[in-house]
């Protein structure tokens, strides 16, 4: 895919029937991407700040790092697939930020780099593999009331550490199932999927409240022990 640089109101991808895929239009007053096929996308940087990019109902391939960047008024992606998320392959400003039924092959390391002001919402989305530290730079603005919501997200492979969030006070709703390995003691499973394997003799505050949302909200499937 080409690089796209733009400092419109919004953006919008649609579908280009001549060359099989998607175009990029800068100068409209919604932004919207339908029934786009993307091998993969590599910079796409709203520099000046853009009103609302939304993804619909589109096949987005892998997202690079840094390969979609900027500021925005609202983000969205509906009813997509996505293939891998670099690092920082989201990294962007929005007043809100969602993603609902959309499935993600992989979130990298630190895949999801967010500031929201007034809301983050996941909802009925999966993600086929969860890297540690993937939501952990998904950041609410300090100054104002906040939140960050999970609702009915499946993560199929969760690294220790994938759960891990830079303030759990902002995650109003953690409505997530996990497939973890087998365990005897899942007040442990929890605490490792918020602070991962390397920081379990050095858990904070914090990071105990995590887990407590993580076993009294989430859905932890344990493999077998058989």
């Amino acid at each position: 895919m080409r690089s796209l640089q733009g400092g419109a109101d919004s953006a919008v991808w649609y579908e280009d029937r001549i060359s099989n895929g998607c175009r990029f239009e800068p100068n409209v007053s919604h932004a919207a991407t339908m029934a786009c096929d993307y091998d993969g996308i590599n910079y796409i940087e709203a520099d000046d700040g853009w009103g609302n990019l939304t993804v619909l109902s589109s096949q987005l391939g892998d997202i690079e790092p840094l390969g979609i960047s900027g500021t925005f008024d609202h983000f969205q992606i509906r009813n997509s697939s996505v293939g891998r998320v670099g690092q920082s392959g989201l990294n962007l400003s929005a007043t809100s930020f969602t993603i609902h039924s959309t499935e993600f092959r992989e979130l990298s390391s630190h895949a999801l780099d967010v500031r929201f002001n007034r809301s983050a919402l996941l909802q009925m989305s999966s993600f086929m593999s969860v890297r540690a530290n993937a939501f952990l730079g998904m950041v609410a603005n300090p100054r104002r009331v906040v939140t960050l919501s999970f609702q009915q997200v499946m993560a199929h492979e969760a690294d220790s550490g994938s759960l891990a969030f830079a303030e759990y006070g902002r995650v109003s709703q953690l409505d997530i199932a996990l497939r973890m390995p087998c365990s005897c003691h899942p007040n442990r499973q929890a605490l490792r999927l918020v602070a991962g394997d390397e920081n379990l003799n050095d858990i904070t505050d914090d990071q105990r409240r995590g887990a407590r949302q993580v076993l009294a909200q989430g859905n932890i499937k344990m493999a077998s022990c058989l």
